[in-house]
Formats: structure tokens, C-alpha cells, sequence
């Protein structure tokens, strides 16, 4: 049974949207991640859409694309519920790859930050704080003003 381009418009305009989806989630993320102000995260994001003309021409292509190259392979049209699956499960991997990667670094972050806290607790015998003394001296609170 021979794919139809019709049959694969939907589960690609899907598919097409969930990458313009997560191409401005990532951007976003990233905007964030640089410290930018929020009006500027947001012009970002807003410009990280795929130009309308570009996705009309891949809305347009896409399924006939894929109906071609699924017939040339001799994947029958039968097995479209194979195909949604484990083009499915292998989108699912991948957002978990990506999630862990963020986990990842970010925990390394963490982790660099609570060892420098430690270390510079380790260096005064306490927490590092405005009162802390200097190795080898110390330093007195700010003077305060008396009521007259």
C-alpha cells in the first residue's frame, strides 16, 4: 500500500511545529541563561519563529517529500502506526538527552558554587560574610550613630 501525502500532513505540519516550538524555547532558554533583559529575551524568541515563507514551502513539500522517500524505501503505508511510534520514541530520547544535558550543567554549576562557599568559609572559619574577618586580622561591625 503506497504512502499519500495527505495521510502524512498532519503528523509532519505537527512534527513542524514542534521544532519551531522548541527552536524558540531554546533560544529563550539561552537568553535567559546569558542574563539579557526580559524585553530583549522576548524580541529574541520572538525572531527565533521560523520565517512564515520557509515554513509555507515546508508545510507545502514536507509530506509529499516524505510519501516519496517512503515509497522508494518499500515501507508500506500499513505500517504508519510503526512509523508514528518510533518516530515518537526517538523524538522522546532526544528531548531526554537534551533535559539531562541542561540537568548536568546545571548541577556542575551548583556544585562549583557551594565549593567556593566552601572554600572561602574554610579560609575565615565561618561563612563568608561583611563582618568576617581577613585571614589575620578582624574587623569590626560599622560604627552606629547615638541617639542625642
Amino acid at each position: 500500500m503506497p504512502w499519500q501525502p495527505d495521510a502524512l500532513k498532519g503528523i509532519l505540519d505537527e512534527l513542524l511545529q514542534a521544532a519551531e516550538d522548541n527552536r524558540v524555547a531554546s533560544y529563550a532558554a539561552r537568553c535567559e541563561e546569558a542574563g539579557l533583559m526580559p524585553k530583549l529575551c522576548k524580541e529574541i524568541a520572538d525572531d527565533a519563529h521560523f520565517p512564515k515563507a520557509a515554513k509555507v514551502l515546508l508545510q507545502q513539500s514536507l509530506p509529499r517529500l516524505a510519501a516519496k522517500w517512503l515509497n522508494k524505501s518499500g515501507i508500506s503505508a500499513e505500517f504508519q502506526d510503526e512509523v508514528s511510534v518510533v518516530t515518537a520514541l526517538l523524538l522522546i530520547v532526544q528531548h531526554e538527552r537534551k533535559v539531562n544535558e541542561r540537568f548536568d550543567k546545571l548541577i556542575e554549576l551548583r556544585t562549583a558554587e557551594l565549593e567556593r562557599q566552601k572554600q572561602s568559609a574554610g579560609r575565615t572559619g565561618g561563612p563568608a560574610g561583611p563582618y568576617t574577618a581577613a585571614p589575620g586580622g578582624s574587623t569590626p561591625p560599622p560604627a552606629t550613630k547615638k541617639a542625642a
